[in-house]
């Protein structure tokens, strides 16, 4: 934990002879204070508020101090009644008491603490001579003596650090202190500045603080080369962002809160790209992006198209990162159609330069209205993505239209949002599935061999969920194999609904990228995962895809065989929706 780096450089200046023991302390004292005061209350901001009232109060008495010279005792006393003080008087969701602190002492006289051991011994002595009387609360649970010795402890040296303190507990950070974040492993940074972002707008203090930390450490990321492209659209659009609010609302102090948890967000998350700091940099902005796109409403068009496109590159970032569910998580089925935008943008390839430019143009505006969409998903917004999508297709279709690419980009342009409106119908009604009678009329033998092969995927699948809801270290191999399963699933479903020759094309597309691409990445996360549980159907899996994808193939002729028995296209908004929700509603977490 990045506070533990920071108290352990205090090592220096304890007692040579007694380092070792001081050492044996902080490790206990940090196990203490995950089991009794940050286990019992989840809220972290609490830990950074709560840890940074103990560290700067120790920078303030001991950095100054030459090494060597202060005792074990003074050290153990002292943030001991620091973690006292700021655990009772910084939490708002949890009440501390001293009796809560008690297993802080047990193990005081085998640590070298003498003067709290014979404090304790003097305490319990006097409460079992009478001199001494323990005052209980009312209705509270009687203490044995060494307990109530314990607790009077407890009090004691609360007392006097509060009187070290001379009563003032607010919290200063002194310059040193800002300093010594320097010298921290990237990891540990990019916690404590995600969590900090959360903070962040409480107050003028606190943000100054935070301010000065991210001037002091600040190092660019040596250009947007080594960025992903969703990361450079992020960073691209957070310029714009700025670049807008600083030419017509430089005296807004909202819009520039939002861009300074933004900074600093962004920031956290570059330092230690993983799964948990994507968590953090996602939850800590996204809702506020989304209050802010709200608060401009129409007035301010160009600001309220920044923010959508940061809100979308900012979802399309964790495509391989976990989050945990939120009120207002994608589902996973659309975080399968940003995967279906996101991999258009790769097979932009077109024989004249004016294709291209359209092509970019087309998917750039298509972006933008999925990102106003997923401000506010209802079936009213998707009309009117649907109405402003078909302007902005028929606005490229006749140059698109001249080269072969261009149809099936069209093609899968299309398909994307007919996904959309599918995600849609999932989510907002449900109707009853059709028997096994009416689906032997509707699926041919090569479908239902398709099916099999999907039904087999999914089972197998969600072997892995099973796994990962026990086992973190297999969350990432579920996630990735999810997101094969959905966005098959999802292309599947159109494309029975309507059998075109370009929505077998798309599906087929697809789910080639997919086993290419995230395929390999299960492939290559496989021999770790299977040095820690072997028992898990790694190569099934994998097997299991390849199979999916030829039987996908054989769906060519089966395709034609509905048309000859007289198949007909199903008009969309009658689909018959299985009565199923989303393939991620009975797992527990989502991205």
């Amino acid at each position: 934990m990045w506070y533990e780096k920071l108290i352990e450089a205090f090592i220096s200046k304890i007692n040579v002879n007694d380092q070792e023991n001081a050492k044996k302390f902080l490790d206990f004292l940090f196990a203490q204070l995950k089991e009794i005061v940050f286990e019992s209350n989840a809220d972290t901001h609490f830990q950074i508020e709560m840890m940074l009232g103990v560290i700067s109060n120790l920078f303030l008495k001991l950095n100054n101090a030459p090494e060597g010279t202060i005792t074990l005792n003074y050290f153990a006393k002292f943030i001991i009644g620091l973690v006292v003080i700021y655990a009772k008087h910084g939490n708002e969701n949890a009440d501390f008491w001293s009796v809560h602190f008690i297993p802080f002492l047990i193990k005081s006289k085998k640590l070298g603490l003498t003067e709290l051991s014979e404090l304790i011994t003097s305490y319990e002595q006097a409460l079992v001579a009478g001199k001494r009387v323990f005052v209980f609360a009312k209705n509270s649970k009687r203490l044995p003596f060494r307990a109530q010795a314990q607790t009077l402890t407890i009090n004691a040296v609360e007392k006097w650090v509060l009187s070290e303190l001379k009563y003032e507990i607010s919290i200063n950070i002194p310059r040193e202190m800002i300093s010594a974040f320097k010298t921290m492993h990237s990891g540990l940074l990019s916690d404590f500045l995600g969590e900090s972002s959360f903070l962040l707008g409480r107050s003028v203090e606190f943000d100054a603080f935070i301010d000065s930390l991210y001037k002091e450490i600040y190092e660019p990321f040596g250009g947007l080369a080594q960025l992903s492209e969703a990361e450079q659209q992020f960073f691209s659009n957070l310029q714009a962002l700025i670049n807008l609010v600083h030419e017509f609302e430089p005296t807004n102090e909202k819009i520039q809160h939002l861009i300074f948890r933004l900074q600093i967000a962004s920031y956290a998350y570059m330092l230690h790209r993983d799964s948990s700091s994507y968590s953090r940099f996602a939850n800590s902005c996204l809702n506020e992006i989304r209050k802010m796109t709200v608060a401009c409403g129409e007035n301010y068009p160009n600001l309220k198209l920044t923010l959508e496109r940061l809100y979308y590159f900012l979802k399309a970032v964790g495509l391989l990162y976990i989050q945990f569910e939120t009120d207002d998580a994608l589902f996973v089925e659309e975080i399968a159609v940003v995967v279906q935008l996101e991999g258009l943008k790769k097979d932009l390839t077109f024989i004249g330069e004016m294709s291209y430019k359209t092509a970019e143009r087309v998917l750039l505006a298509i972006v933008d209205a999925a990102a106003g969409y997923m401000q506010n998903r209802n079936t009213a917004n998707l009309k009117l993505l649907r109405k402003s999508c078909a302007e902005i297709i028929e606005q490229g279709r006749s140059v698109l239209e001249k080269e072969p690419q261009g149809k099936l980009f069209l093609a899968r342009v299309e398909f994307v949002l007919l996904s959309l409106e599918l995600i849609n119908q999932l989510s907002n009604k449900k109707q009853e599935a059709s028997d096994s009678n009416n689906r032997s009329q509707t699926y041919g033998e090569r479908e239902y061999k398709f099916h099999s092969r999907f039904e087999t995927f999914s089972n197998l699948v969600k072997q892995f969920f099973d796994k990962a809801s026990i086992d973190d270290r297999f969350t990432l191999y579920a996630r990735i194999a999810e997101i094969i399963e959905s966005v098959i699933s999802t292309a599947t479903l159109v494309y029975f609904q309507n059998r075109t020759d370009d929505n077998y094309q798309v599906l087929k597309w697809l789910s080639a990228n997919l086993e290419s691409d995230y395929g390999l990445m299960l492939f290559k996360l496989a021999p770790k995962l299977s040095a820690l549980d072997s028992s898990l159907p790694y190569e099934e899996l994998h097997k299991s895809l390849i199979k999916l994808n030829l039987a996908l193939v054989k769906l060519e002729e089966s395709r034609m065989d509905y048309y000859r028995k007289g198949g007909k296209h199903t008009s969309f908004p009658f689909v018959q929706i299985p009565e199923q929700e989303s393939t991620s509603r009975d797992r527990s977490f989502s991205f």
